[in-house]
């Protein structure tokens, strides 16, 4: 990631050394003031470890007879993507070629169970293993419903749903062991009961086990020597987050960082400190 990055920006090409302007622009009139500007660039290297924190995460998914599923998640949305990211998670593992008939309740404390803390970047993963957890519960409880239905002596300990990485198509269950042995995704929600079934799942991070996310960030930022003016002039991030569930999201997160906690923080915020306190 690191390398990609600097190879993006052209590091190697635009850094002078120590001390060294990567460029020194004089003064087109676009600003005040008639001083050069000077350039420097500059790289920052980033390391999150994402932890366990306060668990276990939970989750739970439920589908009626005629289609619907509805997930439940306590995990709270605060910007980062998560009220998309866990439906997401949720419509793969039960092998949807979309959200269409998919409900998403959040954070709704009469209806979902604790889900740990929506903080450091934690909840798509441990949130989205509660909902994995989940699918396996509700497996256990259909399949054999379905089992029944299919080739004589299918196990129902074989069936799982299409699409995501099981390599045969959305909107099926079939047999791992035969996958030409298979039901539509419809078709076996008409044999659910008429209040549907739950699957109700339960994640525990594994104790003193960090999950680490890398990357870089790289600035070439202007000066003008005479007002003093700032100006960022080109940035370049990149970052090492495993598989991409919600990718807008993700892409916006990045943005919001460097924006936002980066250039909002480094130019517009101060600390005050009051002495008398």
């Amino acid at each position: 990631t690191h390398l990609d990055t600097a190879k993006a920006f052209n590091w190697s090409g635009r850094w002078k050394g120590w001390g060294t302007p990567s460029n020194i622009v004089t003064n087109s009139g676009q600003t005040v003031g008639t001083g050069k500007k000077l350039r420097g660039v500059g790289m920052a290297l980033t390391s999150g470890a994402k932890g366990s924190l306060s668990a276990p995460d939970t989750g739970q998914i439920n589908v009626v007879p005629n289609g619907t599923i509805t997930m439940y998640s306590g995990g709270m949305d605060h910007g980062a993507g998560g009220v998309t990211a866990l439906p997401i998670i949720t419509a793969e593992l039960l092998g949807q070629p979309d959200m269409t008939n998919l409900k998403a309740v959040m954070s709704d404390t009469a209806l979902t169970t604790d889900t740990g803390v929506t903080a450091g970047s934690r909840m798509t993963r441990n949130g989205g293993m509660g909902l994995v957890a989940a699918a396996q519960n509700l497996g256990t409880q259909w399949f054999p419903l379905i089992a029944a239905k299919l080739a004589a002596g299918t196990k129902a300990t074989n069936l799982a749903f299409g699409g995501g990485i099981s390599g045969q198509p959305s909107g099926i269950i079939f047999d791992t062991t035969n996958p030409k042995n298979q039901m539509t995704f419809k078709a076996a929600t008409a044999l659910l009961p008429a209040a549907g079934l739950t699957g109700v799942g339960t994640y525990t991070p594994p104790a003193k086990t960090a999950y680490r996310v890398s990357g870089s960030k790289i600035c070439e930022v202007e000066v003008d020597t005479e007002t003093a003016d700032v100006r960022v002039v080109d940035y370049v991030g990149g970052m090492g987050i495993g598989r991409v569930i919600f990718a807008l999201g993700a892409e916006a997160q990045a943005q919001g960082g460097v924006l936002g906690l980066g250039i909002g923080e480094t130019f517009y915020e101060q600390n005050i400190n009051d002495s008398s306190t």
